[in-house]
């Protein structure tokens, strides 16, 4: 993406009315806003996105007609492309159940129906900002990534090969999302070092998180969860209550 180029935001919201302001006012941020109706509609128009063109952010409502905002999340998210996008889900649901689950599948934040507009473009802003910060890192890291020869990290029975980015425990392979494949290789790096949950999110996620945390809780018990599952029958990653995690010894 170009510098100069305006930030591209992917908006579905079914009611006309709520669209409407919400695209006015996004565009007199000064962001480029793609609007749909619903799920269907957006992904129909996806294909049509140029090859070097950037997502920094989706704004998803959850109760829409065809599929669900939780659904288009979670493909979303499996797509290679909208690794670095920000989420924003959008509802009427505030049961913390509904905003756990939103978190679990990949969001970034979560606004409840209604809200003001201030507060909604003060929280677009950040996550856009967010997401610009995660390309800056990410272009970091590919420029480091190229200097450096291949790095081989072992555990025990895990090991791990940076250059590749291939995770085994022992012979069995464990296939990791990029985030997944990022804060194990972090952890490993320092192993029984009791990281914090903001530290992580700065190291490994790319920026300075200042809402939810949850998301750190959320990757380490998928990552525990898929270890186990390749073989790994004792627990790496150990829980240190009221501050964070650590890799043990």
């Amino acid at each position: 993406m170009n510098n100069n180029d305006p930030h591209i935001v992917y908006l579905v919201e079914d009611d006309n009315s709520i669209r409407e302001l919400l695209v006015f006012n996004l565009r007199n941020e000064g962001y480029d806003v793609r609007a749909f109706a619903s799920g269907k509609m957006m992904f129909s128009n996806l294909h049509m996105l140029e090859a070097e063109a950037f997502v920094s952010l989706f704004i998803l409502d959850i109760l829409l007609p065809d599929m669900d905002g939780y659904d288009i999340l979670l493909r979303l998210r499996q797509d290679q492309r909208f690794e670095l996008s920000a989420f924003l889900m959008l509802t009427a649901l505030s049961a913390e159940k509904d905003k756990l689950k939103g978190f679990a599948e990949g969001a970034d934040d979560y606004l409840t129906k209604p809200f003001s507009m201030r507060e909604f473009l003060a929280r677009v802003n950040a996550l856009i900002a967010r997401s610009e910060q995660r390309l800056v890192l990410l272009g970091k890291r590919e420029a480091e990534e190229t200097a450096q020869t291949s790095v081989k990290l072992t555990h025990g029975p895990l090991s791990i090969d940076a250059d590749i980015r291939r995770v085994f425990v022992g012979d069995n392979e464990v296939f990791l999302t990029k985030l997944e494949f990022d804060l194990l290789h972090f952890l490993l790096q320092h192993p029984e070092h009791v990281m914090t949950r903001d530290k992580l999110l700065e190291h490994v996620w790319g920026f300075d998180y200042v809402g939810e945390t949850r998301t750190v809780d959320v990757h380490v018990r998928n990552l525990r969860r898929k270890l186990e599952e390749a073989g790994l029958k004792d627990e790496l990653i150990e829980t240190v209550r009221g501050v964070g995690y650590r890799l043990k010894a």
